[in-house]
């Protein structure tokens, strides 16, 4: 090997060489190429989506792939990323859906409540309390009026006319933000662990209620003001329909399994996984669930829910096996 000026060229042309490479290499990985774009897509659903066992991996990767082979941008690989999520879709996971990075930003900014939620007395001797769905990632001032209102609601009958049973009407909540929907009718479905969530190695994060508060996986809400648990515990009639999604079915699932419940209508939309959002490079979001819902006893829900009665005249059926039980039968409903 030849020397000039101290020099060894060999090894300089090698180095010259590896950085030529690891430039190669860089602009190979570069996260908006469209093939490493795509391929970063299909890692993310492949490896976090609960319903992605379901899924033939090796034939919708060389289908994704396929069908982005002229791609230039990022952009030209939407339609092979939308085709892979709608197979999560057809495993069972309705959240599955992707997002323009435009109507990633609408989706990120606060949305009010679609409805006020209600409390109101019916038939002189029920409570009812009526939850909306409450979409996108509320601001917290929305979501403090949200549990503010039911909850002033449910203090005020239990003072002025102790209900001997409670309807929680559910056919209008299409979801969103699960949490001020149960610190609201945290003092109807009582103190304990009441629902969880179970992702692809099994095991489940449980949410409990206590004193106003709801706890679980790391993460804890509060309630804007505490109300006791009403005792002794009441009868509850919950009212699903096919609008009941998402983190309305949530609620409905934190009453699986709790004493003196029964459901009535129809069943629910079945967006039963706990969906999470996933940023591309571009600004562009995957939306697909990691987890399923677990009710109190351990039951993993993956499909709609379906009612203990199926009913068209759903109220008018909950309100007759409300006033039937026990509770609303006695003389005496005194604590």
């Amino acid at each position: 090997m030849g020397h000039e000026g101290g020099q060894d060229w060999g090894v300089v042309l090698s180095l010259a060489a590896l950085v030529m490479f690891s430039a190669a290499r860089q602009k190979d990985l570069n996260p908006l190429a469209p093939g490493v774009y795509l391929d970063r897509a299909l890692s993310v659903m492949r490896s976090k989506a609960v319903t992605a066992p379901a899924v033939d991996w090796v034939t919708v990767t060389r289908e994704a792939r396929r069908m982005a082979a002229d791609a230039r941008t990022p952009e030209d690989t939407y339609p092979a990323i939308r085709y892979a999520l709608d197979q999560l879709r057809q495993a069972g996971d309705l959240h599955a859906t992707f997002l323009y990075p435009s109507e990633a930003d609408a989706f990120a900014q606060a949305s009010p409540p679609l409805q006020p939620p209600a409390v109101a007395l019916v038939q002189g001797r029920l409570g009812k309390v009526t939850l909306p769905g409450l979409i996108g990632p509320s601001e917290p001032r929305d979501a403090r009026r949200y549990v503010t209102t039911v909850l002033s609601g449910i203090e005020s009958l239990q003072s002025r006319y102790r209900p001997c049973g409670w309807i929680i009407d559910l056919r209008g909540d299409t979801g969103g933000n699960v949490y001020p929907m149960l610190l609201s009718i945290g003092p109807i479905i009582g103190e304990g662990q009441v629902a969880g969530f179970t992702g692809r190695n099994g095991f489940v994060y449980w949410i409990t209620y206590r004193r106003g508060t709801l706890s679980g996986g790391g993460y804890t809400a509060r309630a804007p003001l505490i109300v006791r648990p009403i005792a002794p515990r009441r009868p509850v009639a919950v009212l699903t329909s096919q609008l009941t999604a998402s983190a309305g079915e949530f609620v409905t699932v934190a009453f699986r399994g709790r004493t003196q419940t029964r459901s009535f209508g129809a069943a629910t939309g079945g967006y039963t996984t706990g969906p999470r959002v996933f940023r591309l490079a571009n600004g562009a979001e995957l939306f697909f669930g990691i987890s399923y819902y677990v009710d109190r006893l351990g039951v993993v829900y993956r499909h709609s829910i379906r009612p203990d009665v199926t009913v068209y005249l759903d109220e008018a059926a909950a309100s007759r096996w409300l006033r039937s039980t026990h509770a609303c039968t006695q003389k005496s409903r005194s604590n």
